[in-house]
C-alpha cells in the first residue's frame, strides 16, 4: 500500500498550520501591534502605518458575510465550470476575495453568511493535492 501524496498549501503560510485534519485550521492573517489593523494575506510590514516588525500572525474567523459577488462564466482552463467569486467581510475587518462553493442551482447573495471551506483546488503534475480555500453558504442560514 502506498502512502497518499503529501498535500501542499496554495501559498506557503496562507493557513495557520499545514495539519489538514485540524478542525481549527483557518486562514492566517497579520495584525499590526501599533495601529491594530488586520490584513490578509499575512505581511511583515503594516501597509497602513508602514512600521516594520510590529505584525503578529493571527488566525482569521472561519465565517463572514458576502459584501459583493459576481458570476464568472469564462473560467480558467484548470477549472471545470463557471463559479461565483465574492468579497467576504470577516469580523476582524478584513475583506477577502474568494470563490463561493454554492450548491447546484443556488445563487449566493450580498449579505449571505458564509463559512470557510479548505479543500484541494487542483493537483500538481506529480499528483500532490494543492490545498486552497473557498467559502460556502452557512448551513441553516
Amino acid at each position: 500500500m502506498t502512502a497518499p501524496p503529501a498535500m501542499l498549501p496554495l501559498k506557503p503560510g496562507i493557513f495557520t498550520t499545514e495539519d489538514w485534519h485540524d478542525r481549527d485550521l483557518a486562514l492566517c492573517g497579520a495584525r499590526c501591534g501599533r495601529c491594530g489593523e488586520t490584513f490578509f494575506p499575512s505581511r511583515r510590514v503594516c501597509p497602513r502605518c508602514h512600521v516594520p516588525d510590529m505584525m503578529t500572525r493571527v488566525a482569521l474567523s472561519r465565517s463572514g458575510r458576502i459584501h459583493a459577488i459576481t458570476h464568472v462564466e469564462r473560467w480558467p482552463r484548470h477549472l471545470s465550470a463557471a463559479y461565483f467569486l465574492a468579497q467576504i467581510d470577516l469580523p476582524e475587518g478584513v475583506r477577502i476575495l474568494a470563490q463561493i462553493a454554492a450548491p447546484d442551482g443556488a445563487t449566493p447573495r450580498i449579505g449571505d453568511e458564509v463559512t470557510l471551506v479548505i479543500e484541494p483546488m487542483f493537483h500538481t503534475p506529480e499528483g500532490k493535492p494543492v490545498m486552497g480555500y473557498r467559502f460556502a453558504p452557512r448551513a441553516g442560514a
